[in-house]
């Protein structure tokens, strides 16, 4: 049987200290990584600064003033400065054991940017100090078991570690696996600073910012210790200029007043006879295309159309769609497009929101909706007879052109307005992001949904180049079509969504077609370098750019020209921005942050749009006056990014996406960013979802491209990632289902079933084999709530985490009377592998219920608890007595023979009795019946019982008072660390009695203590130590009980009358306080003799036949 480990009680106060400081769920941090490495060299680089002797003896003075030690505002320093890179409110690092063994150890803090430097500094002070009381621990150890089978080998606080030469050995840290450490060292009356750090995962530039930052916030806190922590900036002067300039896109001048329908009739001018736009059935020039938009046009200008007059749209990818566009801008209104695919209910919505008095369509397309304005069909001859010509400007270059809808959180979609000047802005932005090798020869492919932006750059581009528009007509995307398409109609350049990278390669790397692109425009999602790379093979010579830009800031507001070889095996920058525009990264401060440094994403410039369309608090919300460029807005995207040290962007993910389960602020997009570069990954999306107790999970959707499980998956996640950022589930799909726009379809994705189960590999169900098999399974069902679990499933691959790891290893623990540490389940992560372990090391599972009397089937067994002392030897009469109709079991204590006994509380016990009690009899009634301190046992294990769903029928409890609990002796007897100590000084022993012995001798003293408060019956020289042991252990038990709650059940209280209780309290009164434990009945029995002859001949006779009587009555 696995042994029961006691711990010394300061051994108990460390290791309860550091769980404490760990379910603070601490997030140990360093500065952002320039490089991605799993190496930890032993050479480490190293840069040295010295902080002048005037900095130094400021330091020191304040240090003096305020009793503080100089490592402990230097700690506080580096906490400040790493907490403005990360905004971790729980932040551990490192810092330098006194104790050899355990080098390093975490100091925690929380952090808020509410609290001035004087209020971190004290805390910090404080933290420190608990730390090195507390450092004589195994803590990798104890933090490793609440964390699963990372596969890292060195605790998560050694990536960043302070240090101070005249209280700590530097050897220390140098042999140490560390990121980074900063080595302070007192030189005359100068401070010298070096910094080690690992070359492979950051850059010295990198090093030198933060060290900049350092004495930004040193100086800062000498001078005002009463500011608050984020009022420092993360630049200086100087470096904000410099990254004012890395915000700003090529300022570029050009006619700002003219409308997208002047500029469209200059390419008319320009290219009459050139063909603008194609489709499935005919094509029209650009003479033909301006002269039907035209007559379109003036249609509406009779029906009443004016300035920013919004005109819904509902028209497929045909030439009607660019004339009805068309039409809308040159008569002063603004489209509204609207997909023909929408429901009903969503149609209805945003033609009320947005006030559409007209709506243009096509007979065939008319959808049944409660439409109080007007239907224009473009497929009727209306317009034949209006004129051809130009119509008379009514707007201007800051008139709307366009609105479209985008999700909103309320469930609700809401409109985007975009003006004329920010479309002309992104068309010169695209020419120029392609070096200005866009231009009328190109053919542009139409194939996004029209409720999508890029539909803008793909429309209105070609447009003002004088281009061609090939209309892709089938409103799903179908990679083989689509592919025939573009070959058909020698397209040259195309948007293609990330999802259909992959897929079209494939059609045409296997199908050995002809790839007519020259130029390929990339964005919406993230991109990994290896996906474009495929692409030189179809055409060296392929132009590639991966855009970046929310519907509010027109399409693109950034973008990287890709290069071959660029991010082969990482994410493709979003690169600088466009012309006219701005990008900021900003902390929660709205200070701009350092290179590296990841931050809120927000734009401003030419392209940023209006606001929201009805929405005012919305629109001041995200549309911002820009602090940066007075007179202008800035929007805010709500994405996470950082600038590189070439000044190019790098996506992250979304801010509002970020999450918190478990404590822990996760960001999905950073989880898919690390499967989609695997090899064998070709797309991956993470999303939350929340089981049948409604705790959020992370699950893994996952597209391959190769031979991999959802194991391997986890555990190459398990290298890059911290376990809490690791999904617990993984579904593999064959293609993602993707929108009308090609952006994953999330409500098309497959559920995962409720157990969780599907979401790994499964050979094939097994069910358990064995008993104990069973019994392991049903605990998981309990703590993962999940109904369908085979012997071959993992725990965390299920779901599991550190936290449902400890509730499951003290259940097993109860239930199977051994000792399971968290370890043991990350190392046997299934039902099999523990079922395996357990048998390994462990004695039959009921070795302390025993079968006293095996009695009739026809009749439900009878339990009896222990009393104090822990055998069952008292109960041998009452058993002869009660004949052999009912089947006797009896608990004997754990650890009564060997001495190996666990020092639980009351519920413990009851629940481990349950546990055992239902290897026998697996549901209820049940009958208890409990003496002296078994009665406490079968009260809180009916109370346990009950809880659970079950039911008791009979509960007797033999001469208990349910004692109010002592707290004056509690807090006296957790002084000391033995049980038999502990427990003498429950029955009074002085503890000045025991000073000056030694442990043996102290323990003699307390057998001796303890013998005379033993009956007369039983004598000191007839116990073992292990039964003293088991009965001091149950006496701290009772000590700490406390009798609360109600119970359903009748009690049936047995009294002594020869007892102290009786003589203590009335019988009606001891009666009383047990009626106010259930809400059952209190059926009262007096029995002659004492607290133990109530067993024996002749008065065990009167008891049996009140039990007798009272179980047959159950019966029956």
């Amino acid at each position: 049987m696995i042994s029961m480990i006691v711990y010394d009680k300061e051994i108990l106060k460390r290791k309860q200290y550091w769980s404490d400081q760990f379910n603070m769920e601490p997030y140990f941090v360093s500065i952002p990584n320039d490089f991605q490495s799993e190496t930890h060299v032993e050479e480490k680089a190293s840069l040295s600064i010295t902080i002048d002797a005037t900095i130094t003896n400021e330091l020191l003075r304040v240090c003096k003033y305020s009793d503080m030690l100089i490592y402990t505002f230097l700690l506080t320093v580096s906490k400040i400065s790493l907490y403005r890179y990360s905004s971790s409110q729980q932040l551990g690092i490192g810092v330098p054991s006194y104790d050899p063994v355990f080098k390093v150890i975490p100091v925690i803090s929380r952090l808020e940017s509410s609290q001035s430097y004087k209020e971190v500094l004290m805390e910090v002070k404080d933290n420190l100090k608990k730390a090195y009381i507390n450092q004589d621990f195994p803590i990798d150890q104890l933090y490793a078991e609440g964390e699963s089978s990372q596969t890292n080998d060195r605790p998560p606080w050694c990536k960043w570690v302070v240090s101070l030469d005249n209280i700590h050995d530097p050897t220390c840290i140098e042999s140490e696996a560390i990121d980074v450490a900063l080595m302070f060292a007192r030189e005359n009356e100068e401070l010298r600073v070096r910094l080690l750090y690992n070359p492979t995962l950051y850059s010295e530039s990198s090093i030198k910012l933060y060290v900049e930052l350092y004495l930004r916030i040193l100086k800062s806190i000498l001078t005002n210790p009463s500011a608050g922590i984020s009022e420092v900036k993360m630049c200086t002067e100087a470096e904000e200029k410099q990254m004012l300039i890395d915000c700003e896109g090529t300022l570029l001048d050009y006619d700002k007043n003219l409308t997208l329908a002047q500029l469209f009739e200059r390419q008319v001018a320009l290219h009459p006879e050139a063909i603008a736009i194609c489709d499935e059935d005919r094509h029209l020039t650009y003479r033909e295309l301006n002269e039907i938009s035209n007559q379109w046009a003036s249609v509406l200008r009779r029906k009443g159309v004016c300035t920013n007059q919004p005109i819904a749209i509902m028209l497929e990818r045909t030439t009607e769609l660019i004339i009805g566009i068309l039409a809308v801008t040159k008569a002063g209104g603004f489209y509204v497009p609207i997909s023909t695919d929408y429901p009903v209910e969503r149609i209805q919505y945003i033609l009320e929101d947005s006030g559409c008095l007209l709506a243009l369509t096509e007979k065939r397309l008319f959808h049944n909706v409660d439409f109080k304005g007007q239907w224009i069909y473009l497929d009727r001859d209306e317009a034949k007879l209006e004129s051809i010509a130009n119509l008379p400007l009514q707007i201007n270059a800051n008139d709307l052109i366009y609105m479209i809808y985008t999700s909103g959180s309320t469930g609700n979609p809401k409109g985007v307005m975009i003006e004329h000047g920010s479309v002309h802005n992104m068309v010169i932005g695209h020419k120029k992001l392609y070096k200005d090798r866009l231009d009328s020869t190109d053919r542009f492919l139409v194939c996004t949904n029209i409720s999508f932006d890029a539909s803008s750059f793909e429309i209105w581009v070609p447009l003002l180049l004088g281009a061609r528009l090939v209309m892709y007509a089938n409103e799903k995307f179908d990679v083989e079509r689509l592919a025939n398409t573009m070959v058909q109609k020698e397209v040259t350049i195309a948007f293609i969504p990330p999802t259909l990278l992959s897929p079209l390669y494939t059609r045409f790397e296997e199908s050995g077609m002809y790839f007519p692109l020259k130029k390929m425009f990339v964005g919406g999602e993230t991109v990994k370098g290896s996906i474009l790379e495929n692409y030189f093979k179809l055409n060296s010579n392929l132009n590639i750019i991966n855009a970046y830009g929310p519907t509010e800031t027109t399409v693109t507001c950034s973008g990287y020209h890709y290069e071959s070889r660029d991010f082969v095996d990482q994410h493709v920058s979003i690169g600088k921005p466009i012309v006219n525009t701005q990008i900021y990264l900003l902390n929660t401060e709205m200070q701009l942050v350092p290179r590296g440094v990841s931050g809120d994403l927000w734009v401003g410039g030419e392209g940023v749009a209006r606001g929201y369309w009805n929405q005012p608090n919305l629109t001041a919300e995200r549309f911002i006056d820009n602090p940066f460029r007075p007179g202008t807005k800035m929007y805010r995207t709500g994405d996470i990014a950082k600038r590189l040290l070439d000044g190019n962007l790098q996506f992250i993910g979304r801010s509002d996406h970020q999450v918190k389960i478990r404590g822990y602020r996760i960001e999905p997009g950073e989880i898919e960013n690390q499967l989609r570069l695997h090899e064998d990954v070709r797309s991956a999306l993470v999303l939350v979802k929340e089981d049948i107790q409604n705790e959020k999970y992370l699950c893994a959707y996952v597209v391959l491209d190769g031979e991999v499980t959802s194991n391997d998956l986890h555990n190459w996640l398990l290298r890059k990632l911290p376990v809490y950022m690791v999904p617990s589930t993984f579904v593999m799909v064959d293609d993602f289902p993707l929108t009308l726009n090609g952006k994953v379809d999330h409500r098309a994705l497959p559920e995962p079933n409720g157990d969780k189960s599907t979401l790994q590999e499964k050979d094939a169900y097994c069910a358990p084999r064995s008993p104990l098999e069973h019994e392991i399974v049903e605990l998981w069902k309990e703590v993962l709530q999940i109904e369908h679990i085979g012997v071959f499933d993992n725990f965390f691959a299920l779901g599991g985490h550190s936290l449902k790891a400890i509730t499951l290893t003290n259940k097993l623990t109860q239930k199977m009377g051994v000792n399971i540490p968290l370890s043991a389940l990350f190392k046997h992560p299934t039902v099999a592998d523990l079922s395996h372990m357990i048998n390994a090391h462990q004695e039959p599972l009921n070795e302390n219920l025993v079968l006293l009397n095996k009695g009739k089937q026809s009749f439900p067994p009878l339990f009896i608890v222990h009393g104090q002392g822990g055998g069952i030897m008292n109960f041998v009469y009452l058993t002869k007595e009660l004949g052999t109709e009912y089947p006797i079991y009896a608990f004997q204590a754990t650890g009564y023979d060997d001495g190996d006994s666990p020092e639980w509380t009351v519920e413990q016990m009851a629940a481990q009795y349950i546990a055992e009690m239902r290897e026998i009899v697996p549901k209820g009634p049940y009958n208890l019946l409990g003496w002296s301190f078994g009665g406490m046992l079968a009260y809180e294990m009916t109370k346990q019982l009950e809880a659970d769903g079950d039911t008791v029928s009979y509960l007797a409890v033999c001469d208990v008072k349910p004692f109010p609990r002592s707290e004056e002796k509690v807090l006296r007897a957790n002084q000391a660390y033995d049980p038999l100590i502990r427990y003498a000084l429950l029955q009074g022993l002085d503890e000045n009695f025991l000073d000056g012995m030694s442990e043996a001798e102290q323990i003699k003293a307390c057998q001796q203590r303890i013998s005379d408060q033993l009956s007369d019956e039983v004598q000191l020289n007839q116990i073992s130590h292990s039964k003293l042991r088991v009965l001091a252990i149950n006496g701290l038990a009772v000590n700490k009980y406390q009798f609360k709650g109600s119970i359903q059940t009748d009690v049936h209280l047995f009294l002594a009358l020869e007892d102290s209780l009786i003589q203590m309290s009335k019988p009606e009164k001891i009666a009383e306080m047990w009626s106010e434990l259930t809400r059952g009945r209190i059926k009262l029995s007096l029995i002659d003799g004492n607290h133990y002859s109530m067993l024996e001949p002749p008065h065990v006779t009167q008891l049996v036949q009140n039990i007798h009587s009272q179980l047959r009555e159950k019966t029956l």
